[in-house]
């Protein structure tokens, strides 16, 4: 069995020291593991773009110094958005080998030291160069996506809009969120940043640091996981323009290694950097038929957790939060704290959850099933 010892994450907002979230994240990791840092035997690193947004160059070893672990082995994991789950699967990997018992796993990234049109070129580096050449950003490609989805299945803006109205309220009860509650009328009134998505529609830019022990016994067992990748460039796909055949893949990959059944999951966390996404990814995972994703979300004066699986209960990528190279490690703490009961939405007797991360623009995806231990 490969199983989550202890599990940490920072608060998620406007911290631009990479020092302390490392610190906080590790501090918090190992005393939910109940281990002092002389346990850990090798340390995986996620990270998108620290070069880029902090200035620090080799980030592995960078990291390794700032959480107490010099002269630990220690391997950065790059997947985009994606890293903190393919640095999850980078550490089964790891675990097992000889002298290897206990693999922290740490995500982090700062963000918001570089003014906001800096952050969406560094960004930009996720997609194909002639997509940047032609002027394209992540938010006009999602832009692109978003229109085929709503015109191929007739939907409209305002239920965009109760989707990010349902995080922020999810968000308001976490701690850690970076945002609270927003009305519907401050969303369909926020500024377009890529017709037709709004600023509301979007996840922030984040500074945050999450961190797992990953072991062979704990009370959150890895039941299993799933990857896949597609072409860079989203003129390239082999799917319909509103769907992510590396989403489909990854999902049926980890599926088929278990005996786990979509009906089993309590929880899901996805990947909702825009919130189209939320539905969309849905669908590609499989919890509901194609057009119906906008469906699975709960009434504007209904419980915010809306029907089964519940999706998000963290408040999402959307209002939570987006440290890139963290999120995936965010996203599966949340789910890690669903399935021990200690969320700040509890989900009923949560014990299996589901973990989605998309790197890049839907073309590096990994996905994990999470199972509470009897």
């Amino acid at each position: 069995m490969v199983a989550i010892r202890g599990s940490g994450l920072t608060s998620l907002g406007r911290e631009p020291d990479p020092s302390s979230l490392v610190r906080a994240a590790v501090d918090r990791a190992l005393s939910d593991a109940g281990l002092d840092v002389d346990a850990i035997d090798a340390l995986v690193v996620a990270n998108a773009a620290g070069e880029a947004f902090t200035s620090i160059g080799n980030v592995s070893v960078w990291t390794a110094t700032e959480a107490g672990l010099a002269g630990t082995p220690a391997i950065r994991v790059d997947t985009g958005p994606s890293s903190g789950l393919a640095a999850v699967s980078t550490a089964r990997g790891w675990l097992g080998a000889p002298g290897i018992d206990n693999v922290l796993v740490l995500g982090w990234e700062a963000m918001t030291s570089v003014p906001t049109e800096e952050a969406t070129e560094i960004l930009a580096g996720l997609m194909a160069a002639d997509e940047r050449e032609a002027g394209l950003s992540l938010p006009r490609l999602v832009a692109c996506l978003t229109r085929a989805y709503l015109d191929r299945h007739d939907r409209s803006l305002a239920e965009l809009d109760r989707v990010a109205h349902k995080a922020h309220r999810l968000a308001e009860a976490n701690p850690i969120a970076q945002f609270g509650e927003v009305t519907l009328d401050e969303i369909a009134a926020s500024r377009v940043v890529a017709d037709p998505l709004r600023l509301m529609h979007c996840a922030p830019l984040t500074d945050g640091a999450a961190a797992l022990v990953v072991a062979d016994e704990g009370p959150v067992e890895i039941a299993s996981m799933g990857a896949a990748s597609d072409h860079l460039a989203y003129t390239q796909r082999r799917t319909p323009p509103e769907r992510f055949q590396a989403t489909q893949d990854a999902a049926e990959a980890c599926f088929a290694s278990t005996e786990t059944e979509r009906s089993d999951v309590d929880v899901v966390e996805l990947h909702d950097a825009f919130v189209s996404l939320e539905a969309i990814n849905l669908e590609d995972l499989g919890f509901v038929p194609d057009g119906e994703g906008l469906d699975h979300v709960a009434e504007p004066e209904a419980d915010a957790l809306g029907p089964s699986p519940a999706v998000n209960p963290s408040g999402g990528l959307k209002a939570r939060g987006h440290p890139v190279g963290a999120t995936g490690l965010a996203q599966t703490v949340e789910c890690v704290d669903q399935c021990l009961d200690r969320a700040a939405n509890p989900v009923a007797d949560a014990g299996t959850a589901l973990v989605h991360s998309i790197g890049g623009f839907g073309n590096n995806v990994h996905v994990a099933l999470l199972e509470a231990r009897p």
